[in-house]
């Protein structure tokens, strides 16, 4: 039987999100406090300084393999802990931890793309956690396109045909909404609170990166409607994508798509274009 192979922490990796847990008011004691005690005995405290501590906690458990009978994996864990926990305190710098944290689960879903577990439980906690802690007093009545950076040039065709649809000012298409010197990650969460609609572009490229199912999960703490867009044929989608009704775009066309996207948004008809 093959050997699942471990996700790979660097040291600077480590050190970053020991020295953020810390800043945000983390000590070791409040990210063990809900551990699986099954992990909590993989990991030995060696005397060290809190910071040093933590460090070595993040290298441990990012070198063990997942648990049978256990849903998820020991490194991922702690970071969905120190995320939920980080959020709560309400911390100023709070939002750049999150930022590294997410950055992490991508590389860490890169690591062990062919691997179980499957990352992607882990990261929409993740999202229904921002949602969860993240104020919004903006209507949610815009739509968001999630999509993998490689497949920009086929999404503008369907924020073109969205914006003739709903408006500019209703659609988060990130090559466009974000501005220079925009904080970015902080207009994407913006970007995730104000919609209405979720729009997944699904292609091979797309689900290499973890950053779907976290909009989706915050999609889902919302109560947001989730629509995937299925590009390339023969693609093995997860679960968390195809429990959502989406559509074909090579059966129905980019205007079509757009159509039927504004109709869920309460803008117009959707126009028979067959």
């Amino acid at each position: 039987m093959p050997t699942e192979p471990k996700i790979r922490v660097d040291a600077t990796r480590a050190v970053d999100l020991a020295g953020w847990a810390l800043e945000c008011g983390l000590d070791r004691d409040v990210l063990l406090g809900d551990f699986p005690p099954v992990f909590k005995a993989s990991i030995t405290k060696r005397g060290l300084d809190e910071f040093q501590q933590l460090i070595r906690d993040v290298q441990q458990l990012s070198s063990l393999s997942s648990l049978v009978n256990y849903d998820g994996h020991p490194y991922l864990t702690w970071l969905a802990i120190a995320h939920r926990q980080s959020s709560m305190l309400g911390h100023p710098r709070a939002v750049d931890f999150e930022r590294i944290l997410y950055e992490v689960l991508d590389t860490a879903r890169r690591q062990a793309a062919t691997a179980s577990p499957d990352f992607a439980p882990e990261v929409i906690r993740l999202g229904r956690s921002a949602a969860r802690h993240a104020a919004s007093a903006e209507a949610a009545d815009g739509v968001f396109i999630s999509y993998r950076s490689s497949d920009r040039p086929a999404v503008r065709a369907l924020y073109g045909q969205l914006v003739q649809r709903v408006g500019a000012d209703r659609v988060f298409f990130d090559a466009e909404t974000i501005q220079p010197g925009d904080h970015w990650f902080t207009q994407i969460k913006g970007g995730l609170m104000r919609a209405q609609v979720l729009v997944l572009w699904v292609t091979s490229a797309y689900l290499t990166s973890q950053w779907g199912a976290f909009e989706v999960g915050v999609a889902q703490e919302r109560g947001a409607l989730v629509i995937p867009i299925f590009v390339d044929d023969g693609v093995d989608a997860p679960q968390f994508i195809t429990e959502h009704q989406g559509l074909i775009l090579r059966d129905i066309g980019v205007e079509r798509v757009a159509s039927v996207v504004a109709e869920r948004l309460g803008v117009g008809r959707s126009v028979d274009d067959g």
